[in-house]
């Protein structure tokens, strides 16, 4: 065996999903869009193993997909989608599905998502997904130092729901200012935590940065 070959097995070892594995992250990942804002939790073993970025990919990209991964080892984590999946790594202005594995730059993470295909208002449906690994906590409590709270409206949510995302407030600013530029177009996305806790933000939910100086904490749009 080459050593090719060899880093090859290594990647499809570690990031090949058996069948319990898919059908659990399939069954997050949906849930989470039907429950915006709301956090759910993947299993541990996956989280331990993948990059939890990734994870949308595997479980759902088939032969042929179009995909992308942005990160700081894109090289060997798209290898591992497409030995996986049988997708095909593309732009992710082409992209059915875009991982953003190592977001740390919040101004690669503007570029990229202005990339990303929101569809249109005849065929909404041809938006991409987007998974991003969040490189902070994802949580219903104060925002931790440098984070900041979102509100969530739209459809799926009773009145709204608040949540705080703990990293610099240029990324999660990129985020929103993305997802507000072509509204009511979009992209669906899943932010994904290190612990493996999930929250969807379909391409119809309206994020707001929560404003606490303001009068019961107001929320502002970007």
């Amino acid at each position: 065996m080459t050593h090719q070959n060899s880093m090859d097995a290594e990647l499809l070892a570690r990031s090949a999903l058996d069948v319990h594995e898919s059908q659990h992250v399939f069954s997050v990942l949906m849930s989470a869009l039907s429950r915006p804002g709301e956090i759910l939790r993947l299993e541990a073993s996956l989280s331990a193993r993948i990059n939890v970025g990734l994870l949308p990919l595997l479980a759902l990209a088939g032969h042929r997909t179009p995909f992308a991964v942005i990160g700081l080892d894109e090289t060997n984590e798209a290898t591992a989608v497409a030995l996986t999946t049988g997708g095909i790594r593309v732009s992710a202005a082409e992209a059915d599905f875009v991982a953003l594995t190592s977001p740390t730059d919040a101004g690669r993470v503007r570029a990229v998502l202005a990339d990303v295909r929101t569809g249109t208002d005849a065929t909404p449906h041809t938006a991409a997904q987007v998974s991003i690994t969040w490189p902070g906590s994802l949580r219903n409590g104060p925002a931790g130092a440098g984070g900041l709270r979102l509100r969530f409206r739209g459809p799926g949510i009773k009145e709204h729901v608040i949540v705080s995302l703990d990293c610099t407030d240029e990324l999660v600013t990129a985020l929103v200012e993305a997802r507000a530029s072509v509204f009511p177009l979009g992209f669906d996305v899943w932010l994904i935590d290190e612990a493996g806790q999930v929250i969807g933000i379909p391409r119809t939910t309206v994020i707001t940065i929560v404003d606490e100086t303001e009068p019961e904490y107001q929320a502002r749009r970007i």
